[in-house]
């Protein structure tokens, strides 16, 4: 329990510009890692969950960028 609470405490936030940058990466190595990895049958399921999360991430990048002080 005690190193838990210092590892939550050590945690920091990721900026906005960052934070899309972060998880584009994460979905890119998820994507061709799917099709390399993978048959096309499953590895067409990550890549379109991939599509949703950019497309529902939209907004929240939007004000992440946008909010002064990041």
């Amino acid at each position: 329990m005690i190193i838990r609470t210092a590892l939550l405490k050590t945690r920091r936030s990721v900026e906005g510009c960052r934070h899309g940058q972060q998880t584009y990466m994460e979905l890119s190595a998820a994507v061709l890692g799917a099709w390399l990895l993978w048959p096309a049958w499953a590895a067409v399921p990550v890549t379109m969950l991939a599509l949703a999360c950019v497309v529902t991430e939209q907004p929240r990048w939007r004000r992440l960028l946008a909010t002064p002080g990041r």
